[in-house]
């Protein structure tokens, strides 16, 4: 009764918020448009016209990009606001996670050599990471100096990077510590909840852990990491993964050797999709891990919503939604089959 209390106002607006979310059938409407413009029109026509009534007739794509990010960014702020004191911190470490990913965004476009204003028709600011701060973090134009602009525990979280970046030029290792620290710090954050609200909270949580580790791992050892090192990568939170999984992984002698230990797991079916496919097995596996974690976040929403993982569900999905519209356009974009497209889609597959 007292998470009833707590809890009504925020679920009304994510009932009401989840209620214009696009179902199916949009879904296989957007997908038989012909063209770019075609896809537009229909976009148009479902819950999202609003926010689209203002491009003009000649669109470009990271402008309709920016726009979708920012209305998802927009509603998780509103989400924050409404929410109870008590799971405010954790909605705020969600938020922060987003915000590590335009950080990781900049060190991408920085490591490429990207022209300043290029990388910033791209960007999407979010949080304390807002337009003029990733305009001065680009034109620094040099990773290393990046640090000088974060908070000194993710600065420090970060630091063990440094001398992977001196013997490869690869961004990988520095994506991974900071996935490192924002899955942390998000798990960190569920330790005041507590009975029904923490146990929901903690599997929704859980199952990205699992996908951040093991991708982690899995792209570590292409990149040749001894174990010693792929292990300071390793978020320290455990759902269906353990460390001692995650360490044999690190341990196989191939990639499909590797995934053969996630068998064992509730990710069987992924990891037999994935081991069918070699040359695409990290991106099926990821793929997996996004779609299973939609599926148990369909799950919560059935049930009783009076709690944090009906906030965190909803929150997963209207980002994958974001996702898949943004996959679909550029589809659209490059003249992709149905087929192909339907295979990097989220939600509704």
């Amino acid at each position: 009764m007292k998470l009833r209390v707590h809890y009504g106002p925020i679920v009304a607006l994510v009932g009401a918020l989840r209620s214009s979310m696009l179902t199916f059938n949009h879904y296989e409407e957007l997908l038989r448009a012909r063209s770019v413009d075609g896809f537009m029109t229909r976009l148009r026509e479902t819950s999202y016209g609003s926010l689209l009534s203002k491009l003009p007739p000649k669109i470009k794509t990271e402008d309709v990009e920016k726009i979708l990010l920012t209305h998802y960014y927009q509603i998780l702020e509103k989400v924050i606001v409404t929410t109870p004191q008590f799971s405010k911190k954790f909605l705020k470490a969600f938020l922060r996670k987003h915000e590590l990913n335009c950080l990781k965004a900049i060190i991408k476009f920085i490591a490429c050599n990207v022209d300043v204003e290029e990388a910033l028709s791209v960007i999407v600011p979010v949080g304390r990471y807002d337009l003029n701060t990733c305009r001065v973090i680009l034109e620094t134009r040099d990773i290393s100096r990046v640090f000088e602009f974060l908070e000194p525990d993710l600065a420090e979280s970060i630091a063990i990077t440094v001398k992977f970046l001196e013997k490869n030029p690869s961004t990988v290792p520095l994506e991974a510590a900071i996935d490192k620290y924002a899955m942390t710090q998000l798990w960190n954050s569920l330790r005041e909840a507590s009975g029904y609200d923490r146990e929901v909270a903690e599997h929704l949580v859980g199952v990205e852990v699992d996908s951040v580790n093991v991708m982690t791992v899995l792209r570590m050892r292409e990149l040749r990491m001894k174990t010693e090192d792929v292990e300071k990568f390793i978020t320290p939170c455990y759902h269906y993964v353990s460390r001692n999984s995650l360490t044999s992984m690190s341990l196989a002698s191939s990639t499909l050797e590797a995934i053969e230990f996630l068998k064992d797991s509730p990710y069987r079916s992924l990891a037999i999709k994935a081991s069918k496919e070699p040359d695409r097995a990290l991106s099926i596996l990821e793929m997996g891990f996004k779609r299973y974690l939609a599926e148990d976040c369909e799950k919560v929403l059935l049930g009783d919503r009076f709690h944090l993982g009906t906030l965190i569900s909803f929150l997963y999905l209207k980002f994958y939604e974001v996702s898949d519209l943004i996959t679909m356009l550029n589809g659209k974009v490059e003249g992709l089959e149905i087929r192909e497209i339907r295979e990097a889609l989220i939600l509704h597959q």
